[in-house]
């Protein structure tokens, strides 16, 4: 399945996952027991994310890394 995600702010350069990048191509690609960190803004997210495998996902804060499913997409399986 496609993710499609948006980015929403702007900020210095971060050099982790940014919200328009492809979270799922991430967390596929990823090996298991690694970490992803997520920069800062809201990810949209359009299909669930599916993660099959021990992984950490680690966002920049409550208030700074927001995964979003606009009320309409579960976020994560």
């Amino acid at each position: 399945s496609t993710t499609s995600t948006t980015s929403t702010t702007s900020g210095p350069v971060c050099p982790d996952i940014k919200p328009a990048d492809d979270l799922q191509a991430a967390i596929n690609a990823a090996a298991s027991g690694s970490t992803l960190r997520l920069c800062p803004g809201t990810f949209r997210i359009t299909t669930m994310l599916e993660v099959e495998k021990d992984l950490t996902l680690a966002g920049a804060g409550a208030e700074q890394t927001i995964l979003d499913g606009e009320n309409t997409v579960p976020v994560l399986l």
